[in-house]
Formats: structure tokens, C-alpha cells, sequence
């Protein structure tokens, strides 16, 4: 079946979520957006529960072709619940940092994200993770990937994944390209408690 198309025709993000609440999402395409943050989706979500509960989950999207001026070209997510990203293609994404995805958090919206079959290809940053950017306290794991093709502005001294000091990362099978289709610059930077 052919997915749902959401183009914002450089109008803004393509698709905006905020507030406090456990989003799912399936079987949309995302492109055509601009904005500050977050061209394809901007996630700012925050619960004040206590444990906090909930999350946000996209399964089989296709984010393509957007832009933001600062970070996250295809996804901004910012906030306290877990985020999964299955079986999702972001691709031909841009920004200052975080081309593909930029996660942010500190140390009250610690969470954990998960990124699974999933690709990052051909997104590009002027500056840290053309592919991601992980700020902040949180646990990523990404698992049966591709991160390939992304392009940095300044190869070699940005790589595709850029890591906080304080982040956990733990990779499992991540297919990073070789040759033609490898990143330019380091595949990741290794600033986090880093595990593959």
C-alpha cells in the first residue's frame, strides 16, 4: 500500500507533536518541511508523571527531504519518554547539527531510544552528526541499521553519529558503508559509554 504523504512545502515542520502524551505513528511519508528544528517532525514531549510513563513510536516512515536551520533536518525530539524508530528510512535530511535525527535531553528527561531496522542515508550537517546527534543523559541503541552516505561540511572533524560525554550508545549490527557508500568523516564520535 502506498504511504500517506505529509509535505510541508517549506512551510514549517511537516508534522509537529507536543504536549503529554504516547504517540504512534505508521505509514507516513514526511518531506518538504523547514524550520528551526525538527523539518520533519519536532517532538517535544514531557509527562509529569512519577515514575514517567509512556512514549513515542515510529514505525515504517519514510522522513525525507527536509531542512532545519539549527538541529534535526528529519527529526527533532526533545522531552522525558522513550523513543522507538522502527523499520523507518531517513533520508536526504539537513541542518546545522543533527542532519538526520538530534535528541535532546538533561539530566531530569533521561530516557532510552531505540532505532531498529531502520536506515540513516545520505543526510548531511554543517556541523556535528550528519546522521545524529545524542545531547544530553540519554541510552540510544541502535540495532540492525544502516548509517551510510552522510555527508559532514567538515569530514574530518565531524562524524556521522556525535555522542555527548554523557550518553550511552550501544550499536548491534550497524551496517556503516564501505568505499563509495561510506560516511565522510568518522562514523561516530565516541564521546559516550560506546558499546558494538
Amino acid at each position: 500500500t502506498d504511504l500517506t504523504i505529509i509535505d510541508a512545502h517549506s512551510t514549517g515542520s511537516s508534522l509537529t507533536i507536543e504536549g503529554s502524551l504516547s504517540v504512534r505513528l505508521m505509514g507516513l511519508t514526511l518531506r518538504g518541511g523547514f524550520s528551526d528544528r525538527g523539518g520533519g517532525i519536532h517532538a517535544s514531549i514531557f509527562r509529569e508523571t512519577n515514575p514517567v510513563t509512556g512514549r513515542i513510536e515510529f514505525y515504517n516512515l519514510m522522513v525525507r527531504g527536509n531542512q532545519a536551520l539549527f538541529d534535526g533536518g528529519g527529526i527533532y525530539f526533545a522531552g522525558n519518554v522513550d523513543l522507538v524508530v522502527q523499520g523507518t528510512m531517513i533520508t536526504e535530511n539537513s541542518a546545522l547539527a543533527g542532519g538526520g535525527i538530534y535528541l535532546l535531553s538533561n539530566e531530569q528527561q533521561t530516557k532510552r531510544i531505540v532505532c531498529e531496522n531502520s536506515s540513516m542515508i545520505s543526510n548531511s550537517a554543517t556541523l556535528s552528526g550528519s546522521a545524529v546527534v545524542l545531547n544530553g543523559t540519554d541510552e540510544m541503541n541502535i540495532k540492525d541499521s544502516f548509517v551510510m552516505l552522510n555527508h559532514a561540511e567538515t569530514p574530518t572533524a565531524f562524524p556521522a553519529i556525535s555522542l555527548s560525554d554523557a550518553s550511552y550508545f550501544l550499536g548491534i549490527n550497524i551496517q556503516w558503508g564501505t568505499g563509495p557508500s561510506e560516511n565522510s568523516g568518522a562514523d561516530i564520535f565516541n564521546g559516550a559509554l560506546f558499546n558494538e
